[in-house]
């Protein structure tokens, strides 16, 4: 089915209609040549188009002023490169969730987050997508905003169902619903609905599946959106079908090509003719069958929509065989066999793609590791710097105070020491305090109140302690001090 589970934007491409019966077979090729040269004109300038919004971005992130712009240049950059070059993407989302974790901006780590997560999606490495879904979920979880929530929910949904997990799946798609109608996000019923639909297709369970396909295309009658009803459709023809119910599945499928072809979706319209062809051989309708069969075989050969290609070549070996065309049969079989070497040979690019991020990934994590280590050495070393000046400033006060060093400076000397004392319990205790509350304001200020009520008194008693301790070792050097001035004053008897 296609539309579930993909991305819904549509790209426009020329489309044409091949009449069953071509009158002049040399202008049918000039024009499929024609056709041929529009399409990759289409795909050439729109690859151009994104190469020169990554640029315009580019240069926006060389004059940036702040952090928090690089970190969200740096993520819409990987957004517009992930089409064509999903490397890249990867490499500019890594450097933002770097930077947003380096500057504590956590809505560009999620931001950042969600980009990889598409680039893994995109290239099937579904485990690590599902992975960075979690991590960008348990960041927003923190801000509650429901948008985002219920973005991020779908996607772990639909990284679920490409993953084969279709129980987990449904789970998500269920809680990102809840999420959605208790607050009112209309726009995401209709992504949820016909996802959920296909999800009960691929489990089997038509019944439920034609449920959710009817209610998305309710919800794309009410939106007006002739794109979203045709694949509703296909959707709804695909379970009948199933269900034998062939008539209706045939009525929902040409009900499904005119808007598929308007809105200029060759896979949709590749879907619904190989769903006609099926429907047709069920009906014992052989012509028909066979007419939209390579319709769709056509269809799929110009927009080289590979996984179309191979289906319409295996229906149209099969049908060959069923009515003991041998020689047609042979040259389908043959295509077939070429068409998998070509799936073979895609599945093992994709596959040394997933390893190449995988191995990009993992020295991203190894850098970032060696970045937090640095950070946590030297704040080690500063604790221990700190450890050490404390006591050394403390032993500095006592010596003092066993010179000749006003009495003022040994006080203050030694009200500096407990101040530094208490300071760094506090700053030891921090850590451990916001882990234990999981960084909760309120809770943080209840623990220091509390720990504030005995440190301020304990403070207190032991400062005017240590004051009286180090402030008497000079008093009896004062007093001499003061004897020996007191006889200096003193006039001499008078002779």
């Amino acid at each position: 089915m296609k539309g579930c589970h993909k991305l819904f934007g549509l790209h426009a491409a020329a489309s044409f209609y091949f009449q069953p019966v071509a009158t002049n077979c040399i202008n049918c090729m000039f024009v499929r040549l024609l056709l041929l040269c529009t399409v990759l004109l289409h795909a050439a300038f729109e690859s151009v188009a994104q190469k020169r919004k990554a640029d315009s971005l580019a240069g926006l992130l060389a004059v940036a002023s702040s952090d928090t712009d690089r970190v969200n240049l740096l993520w819409q950059w990987a957004d517009v490169t992930n089409s064509y070059d999903p490397k890249a993407a990867l490499a500019k989302a890594s450097e933002a969730l770097s930077l947003a974790h380096r500057i504590k901006y956590q809505r560009g780590e999620a931001k950042a987050l969600g980009m990889m997560a598409n680039v893994f999606l995109r290239i099937g490495n579904y485990s690590q997508a599902l992975d960075l879904y979690l991590q960008k979920l348990r960041l927003e979880e923190q801000w509650q905003d429901p948008r985002s929530m219920a973005s991020t929910v779908m996607n772990i949904g639909i990284a679920y169902a490409y993953d084969a997990e279709c129980d987990n799946a449904l789970l998500y798609y269920r809680r990102a619903d809840s999420i959605s109608q208790a607050h009112g996000l209309q726009e995401w019923q209709y992504n949820l609905a016909v996802n959920t639909g296909d999800l009960y297709d691929r489990m089997g369970k038509p019944d439920s599946a034609f449920v959710y396909f009817n209610k998305s295309l309710q919800l794309a009658l009410m939106q007006q959106e002739p794109s979203l009803q045709a694949i509703s459709q296909v959707g709804l023809a695909n379970t009948l079908y199933k269900q034998q119910q062939y008539t209706q599945a045939a009525d929902k499928y040409l009900m499904a090509l005119p808007i598929a072809r308007q809105s200029e979706d060759e896979e949709l319209q590749t879907e619904a003719m190989l769903g006609l062809a099926k429907t047709y051989l069920a009906r014992q309708l052989p012509d028909s069958a066979l007419y939209y069969a390579r319709q769709a075989k056509t269809k799929a050969d110009e927009k080289q929509l590979l996984t179309r290609q191979l289906e319409a070549a295996t229906f149209l070996y099969e049908f060959y065989l069923q009515q003991s065309d041998e020689s047609m049969a042979l040259q389908q079989l043959q295509q077939v066999q070429m068409l998998k070497d070509s799936v073979f040979s895609r599945e093992t690019i994709r596959q040394t793609l997933i390893l190449s991020t995988n191995e990009q990934e993992r020295q991203r994590q190894q850098a970032e590791a060696r970045e937090q280590a640095a950070v946590e050495r030297s704040q080690q070393l500063q604790y221990l710097f700190i450890s050490i000046f404390i006591p050394a400033f403390f032993l500095l006060t006592v010596f003092l105070s066993r010179k000749r060093v006003n009495a003022r400076v040994v006080r203050f000397a030694g009200i500096i020491s407990l101040l530094f004392l208490f300071e760094f319990l506090t700053l030891l205790l921090h850590p451990q305090v916001a882990e234990l509350t999981h960084h909760n304001p309120v809770y943080e200020l209840l623990i220091f109140v509390s720990i504030a009520s005995f440190l301020i008194p304990a403070h207190h008693r032991i400062e005017h302690w240590l004051v009286r301790r180090l402030t008497e070792s000079q008093r009896p050097a004062h007093q001499l001090r003061l004897s020996i001035k007191k006889l200096r004053r003193k006039k001499p008897p008078a002779q």
